[in-house]
């Protein structure tokens, strides 16, 4: 989506009559940055000074260890090129379009899926004025593989490249740091996997994948010119083969300026506009006061800078409330979806029944309005986010909490029958259907599991004041359903707890969250629900719910080889239905981020298939 900056406006005294409105409930608040407005990128005048504010910390600006989605975003469009990339655009669909820029195109696959295919562009040059290679491509890949050292950052390429592992489960190619003869068996099977021929590529995977092309998109596959390499010293370096530089060495907890690449040209490069002259970035900057100082516009500095981190609920509901703020802010969803997991090991969540009564009772508006309303969060009954469900051929497909009606309700129960044929049932019969519904659920579950009723549910989270807040909304849902729930906040290491196997003795339900890496639900169900990648003496993994069906995990293994998309994304949800209506997860909202901008930049726009980061590839400022 992307805003367009008005010529006049009146932001001061806007923020000011803002500042004096209390809290707004969600039916109250204008839309912000709505992805269906008729907004265009209008400008592309160059010139000028971004400053990007951040709370920070970057971690690191070495693309194989970028973990973080925010900054993985910034380093994409600034300096670091993958083989794909998603283009820029006004709306959502152009947004998602796939487009090769190191590459020309997004690949060639052999019929197996196997085998991948990739053209290297002519004239792209580094910051030194060498030209870019094939061969820095697969040096940058090559980096992946050294966990040593290279630690952190995404390792799609150790999972799937075809070089065998040790009997332990690691790659035999331990990276291009390691030297001798023990090292050749791993360096032989690397070059047998990746091979350059002048500036074709091709990649050799262990099994098929069909959507590689969007997996290559991931900064892991950037390239990496390898005379530049500090190893376990690079954390910060920037060799950039992108627009920006970095002028200076990075200063953690303070930032740097990025100016432009002199040896980078727009013919080369099919996804960056590359209009400031300058980006700054400042980082350690609280978002109270990162989104109060743009909204008051007070300066030039503010004017012509840009919010990287979302504003607060509060300061939210502000900026929907007051017009000239809404149209130099925008509203994304960021694809990170809250769910639930039951634990199929616990008695009580093992029975079918009760899961379902469990789903249907969680008070998803409840959870939303305690995150901070519709502007933080949206709800959500699937954990596939709004931009993978985008790609369906009928986006507005059914998505309900169970993914079907609940097998176990009556179809013929009297009360479930009860419908006017003119206007329907009424809420308050409507209300009736479902707690006498969910009362039967209960009641026969609790029978077939030998638990009690209330239902006794302990429930774990991440603690933190505004979560503490929101499971306490959705318990009270629950407690009044009939179950007797018992929460369970965690405040540090909180996955690796959940993960851990005297938790499933310990825990009936677990909150967690997730979000693709790129726009695929095969970066979504695979690592969450395959009992194969996940289940083990150690642990859960990310399976914390001990979810396991063969049928499922073959469905998933099938899904990653069909070739057609639009056959491919319509198996992702049949499978989501399914965990749907076996109730593997209750998905709960989908989380939304608002960034505000100053009066002076222009096409300012959230990216969905970069966690609806802003889009550092088109934002400028007006001359």
């Amino acid at each position: 989506m992307t805003r367009i900056r008005p010529s006049l406006r009146t932001v001061l005294a806007a923020a000011a009559a803002a500042a004096l409105l209390g809290p707004l409930t969600a039916c109250n608040l204008p839309s912000v940055g709505d992805a269906d407005d008729d907004a265009t990128v209008t400008s592309t005048e160059r010139g000028g000074t971004v400053t990007t504010l951040s709370l920070g910390p970057v971690q690191t600006w070495d693309p194989q260890r970028i973990a973080s989605r925010s900054d993985a975003a910034f380093a994409a469009r600034v300096f670091a090129r993958s083989l794909t990339a998603y283009q820029h655009g006004p709306d959502r669909d152009a947004q998602l379009v796939l487009t090769g820029d190191l590459a020309t195109d997004t690949g060639q696959a052999d019929q197996d899926l196997k085998e991948w295919r990739f053209t290297i562009r002519e004239g792209i040059k580094w910051q030194d004025g060498s030209e870019l290679t094939c061969e820095d491509v697969k040096y940058g890949i090559s980096r992946a593989f050294a966990t040593d050292t290279i630690t952190g950052g995404p390792n799609y390429a150790i999972a799937y490249l075809d070089i065998p592992k040790t009997p332990t489960g690691e790659s035999i190619y331990a990276g291009p740091y390691t030297e001798g003869e023990e090292a050749q068996a791993g360096r032989d099977a690397f070059d047998k996997a990746v091979v350059c021929d002048k500036q074709n590529l091709t990649i050799k995977l262990s099994e098929p994948v069909a959507d590689f092309p969007g997996m290559v998109s991931t900064t892991g596959f950037a390239a990496y010119k390898a005379d530049a390499d500090r190893g376990a010293a690079s954390t910060y370096t920037v060799f950039s083969a992108g627009p920006y530089t970095l002028a200076d060495p990075w200063m953690p907890e303070r930032g740097g300026t990025f100016v432009r690449n002199p040896h980078w040209s727009s013919r080369t490069d099919p996804i960056r506009l590359a209009l400031p002259d300058e980006i700054v970035y400042r980082e350690g900057r609280e978002p109270q006061e990162i989104a109060q100082e743009l909204m008051a516009d007070g300066n030039e500095t503010a004017q012509t800078s840009v919010a990287l981190t979302t504003a607060p609920p509060a300061i939210q509901q502000q900026i929907a409330a007051a017009e000239p703020l809404r149209e130099r802010a925008v509203n994304s969803p960021s694809g990170m979806v809250d769910y639930l997991v039951p634990n199929f090991k616990s008695p009580a969540m093992a029975n079918a029944k009760i899961r379902t009564a469990f789903a249907l009772t969680t008070d998803r508006d409840a959870y939303v309005t305690a995150l901070g309303g519709r502007t933080a969060a949206t709800p959500s009954t699937t954990i596939l986010a709004e931009a993978l469900r985008s790609e369906l051929a009928n986006p507005d497909q059914e998505a309900d909490p169970t993914g079907s009606p609940s097998p176990e309700a009556d179809s013929s129960d009297a009360a479930s029958q009860a419908t006017n044929e003119e206007t329907g049932p009424s809420p308050s019969e409507e209300e009736h259907t479902e707690q006498e519904q969910v009362k039967q659920l209960l009641e026969a579950g609790a029978a077939e599991a030998g638990v009690s009723l209330p239902v006794p549910v302990r429930v774990a989270y991440r603690s933190s004041p505004t979560m503490d807040t929101a499971m306490s909304a959705l318990q009270a849902g629950w407690t009044k359903a009939g179950f007797d729930v018992v929460l369970q906040p965690i405040e540090e290491n909180y996955f690796t707890t959940i993960a851990a196997p005297e938790r499933a003795t310990e825990t009936d339900v677990f909150w967690s969250n997730w979000a693709a890496d790129w726009n695929s639900a095969s970066t979504v169900l695979p690592p969450l629900f395959d009992s194969r990648l996940n289940i083990s003496e150690a642990g859960s993994g990310r399976n914390y719910g001990y979810f396991v069906d063969p049928n499922v995990d073959a469905a998933m293994s099938a899904a990653l080889a069909i070739a057609d998309n639009v056959d491919r994304t319509q198996a992702w949800f049949d499978i989501d239905t399914t965990l749907r209506s076996r109730v593997a997860y209750v998905a709960l909202a989908e989380r939304r981020s608002m960034y505000v901008a100053g009066s002076s930049i222009v096409n300012l726009a959230a990216h969905p298939a970069l966690g609806g980061a802003v889009d550092l590839a088109v934002v400028g400022i007006d001359q």
